[in-house]
C-alpha cells in the first residue's frame, strides 16, 4: 500500500489528570476521545490503587515506545467497557508488542455499567501523577467528561493531532489469530518470573531469538530452540513488565503460538489482568501477518456472520459453542465469522479468559478491506480466471497452476500443508499466512466443490 498512515485527531474535552485537592482523595479523572461525544464510562473508587496506577502507567510505557528505532510513539491507549469489565489494549510505537490491561467489578467499589469503545488521554503529567499514587489513599477513578462538565468550556478541546498508522490498526485486526490458536507452556508465582525477567541479558537478541523452557515453577534459557520452548526476541520488551510485577502478588502463565514463535505473557493480580504479547522478531510487528486469511478466503463463515454481528452488544465474553446452538449453525462458521469481524475491529480475544470480547475501535475502518491485500489479490486471481486445477493426487491433496507476474505457480492443497513455488512462499514459508496464490487456489477449490461442472 502506498498510503502508510491517516491524519488523526485524538479530541480531549480536557486532559487527563490526578486532582490531588485533599491528599488522602486523590482524583484520577481520564479523558475519552470521541468526534460526537466524550463518553462517560466508569465513575467509582478503586479497591487496589496501587495495582490500577502501576498497570496503566506499563500500559502507557509501552503505547508510547518503539523498542527497535530512537522514536516515540504518540498513539493513546483503546479502552472498552462493557459487561462489567473496563479494558485498556494498545501496541508498542513499532506494532511488535501488543498489551491488555483488564479489570473485573471487583476492582471498583460500584458496578460497572458504561458500554462503548474509545481512546483516553495518557499525558506526560498523568504518568508522572500515577507513579505517586500510594495504598493508603482512596482513590477515585472517572473515565470520560461528564464530571469535570462544570470547569471545561465545551467549545474548546484538546486536540492532538498525529499519523495514525495503517500497521497500528492492521495489528489490532490480527492479533486476535495469534491469541486464540496460543497453547499454555507453564506458569509460576509472579515472583519467580520477576527473578527471571531481572536475569535476562540486557540488549540480547536483537537480531537471534533466544528460549526459554520451563524448570519446575520458573524458567530457564536456552540457546536452542525446542519443543515447548518460548521465543524472546528482544529482551527490553519483555524487560518493561518489571515494574508492575514487584506488586503482583498472583500467578503468570505463560502462552506461546509454536508455529509462528509469538509468545504471551499473562499476569494474574488479584482484582485484575494484564497481558503482554511478543511477535517472534525484534523488527517484525503483528501488522500484515496475515493469520486470518484463509479463514477469511473461505465462504462458509458468510451464513453466520451477520447473525453473530447482530448479536454483539459490548459482551466482555461470546462463546462461539453457545452461538453455535442459538443460531442453529456449525461451530467452525461461528469461528470463522469471529475471524471476519475481528479484522473488522469488531471483536478482540481475551487469552485470560479464553474468550472473545466485543468492542469497535475508535477509528475511521472505512480502510478495513483495503488493510488486506493478499485476499483482494486473491479474489482478483479468480475474477481474472487466472486459477485452473492440475491434477488431483488424492482425497486430501490437489495441484493448482496459477498465474503470476510472467510465470504460472504450482500450488499443492493439502489437509496437512500447503505449498506454492512463488518467492513470497519461499521467503516466509506458513509463518506469515498464505501467499496469494495459495488463497486464490483455496476460494476456486471450494467454489468448484459447492457448484460442480
Amino acid at each position: 500500500m502506498s498510503l502508510q498512515s491517516l491524519d488523526y485527531t485524538y479530541r480531549y474535552a480536557h486532559p487527563s489528570n490526578i486532582a490531588d485537592s485533599n491528599p488522602n482523595e486523590p482524583f484520577l479523572r481520564l479523558a475519552t476521545s470521541s468526534v460526537d461525544s466524550h463518553p462517560q464510562f466508569l465513575d467509582a473508587t478503586l479497591v487496589d490503587p496501587v495495582t490500577f496506577a502501576e498497570s496503566l502507567l506499563c500500559l502507557a510505557n509501552i503505547v508510547r515506545t518503539h523498542f527497535f528505532l530512537p522514536k516515540a510513539g504518540l498513539l493513546d491507549p483503546v479502552v472498552t467497557c462493557g459487561e462489567g469489565t473496563l479494558r485498556f489494549e494498545g501496541f508498542s510505537g513499532c506494532v511488535g508488542v501488543y498489551v491488555q490491561a483488564v479489570f473485573q467489578e471487583s476492582a471498583f467499589r460500584k458496578p460497572i455499567t458504561g458500554r462503548g469503545t474509545t481512546n483516553i488521554d495518557i499525558n506526560d503529567p498523568l504518568r508522572n501523577s500515577l507513579a505517586r499514587i500510594r495504598a493508603s489513599q482512596n482513590v477515585r477513578l472517572s473515565i470520560g467528561a461528564q464530571q469535570v462538565a462544570v470547569h471545561v468550556d465545551q467549545q474548546e478541546y484538546i486536540e492532538k493531532k498525529v499519523k495514525l498508522p495503517l500497521r497500528w490498526i492492521r495489528g489490532f485486526c490480527e492479533v486476535q489469530a495469534y491469541l486464540s490458536k496460543a497453547t499454555r507452556v507453564t506458569s509460576m508465582p509472579v515472583s519467580q518470573l520477576l527473578q527471571f525477567i531481572r536475569a535476562l541479558p540486557r540488549n540480547a537478541a536483537r537480531t537471534e531469538a533466544i528460549w526459554a523452557i520451563s524448570a519446575g515453577r520458573s524458567l530457564r534459557l536456552t540457546s536452542r530452540k525446542s519443543d515447548n520452548a518460548i521465543c524472546i526476541s528482544g529482551t527490553e520488551r519483555l524487560r518493561s513488565i518489571e515494574p508492575l510485577l514487584r506488586h503482583g502478588k498472583g500467578e503468570a502463565t505463560i502462552w506461546s503460538d509454536l508455529q509462528s514463535g509469538v509468545s504471551v505473557w499473562c499476569l494474574d493480580l488479584a482484582t485484575s489482568q494484564f497481558q503482554i504479547a511478543l511477535s517472534p522478531e525484534l523488527y517484525r510487528g503483528f501488522s500484515g501477518e496475515g493469520q486470518v486469511l484463509s479463514a477469511l478466503a473461505s465462504e462458509n463463515w458468510q451464513n453466520a456472520f451477520d447473525h453473530v454481528k447482530s448479536y454483539l452488544n459490548w459482551q466482555g465474553s461470546i462463546d462461539p459453542n453457545t452461538l453455535s446452538t442459538k443460531f442453529g449453525l456449525p461451530k467452525h462458521e461461528i469461528c470463522g465469522a469471529l475471524d471476519a469481524l475481528a479484522t473488522r475491529g469488531l471483536v478482540g480475544f481475551d487469552l485470560s479468559n479464553g474468550c472473545y470480547y466485543h468492542r469497535e475501535l475508535p477509528f475511521q475502518l472505512d480502510l478495513i478491506e483495503s488493510l488486506q491485500p493478499r485476499l483482494l489479490a486473491a479474489r482478483k486471481l479468480v475474477k481474472e480466471d487466472a486459477v485452473h486445477q492440475h491434477k488431483v493426487i488424492s482425497d486430501n491433496q490437489s495441484e493448482w497452476m496459477v498465474q503470476g507476474s510472467g510465470t504460472q505457480h504450482l500450488v499443492l492443497l493439502s489437509d496437512d500443508h500447503d505449498r506454492c513455488t512463488c518467492v513470497w512462499y519461499s521467503k516466509h514459508q506458513s509463518e506469515r499466512g498464505p501467499c496469494k496464490h495459495i488463497l486464490a487456489a483455496r476460494m476456486k477449490q471450494e467454489s468448484e466443490a459447492q457448484c460442480p461442472p
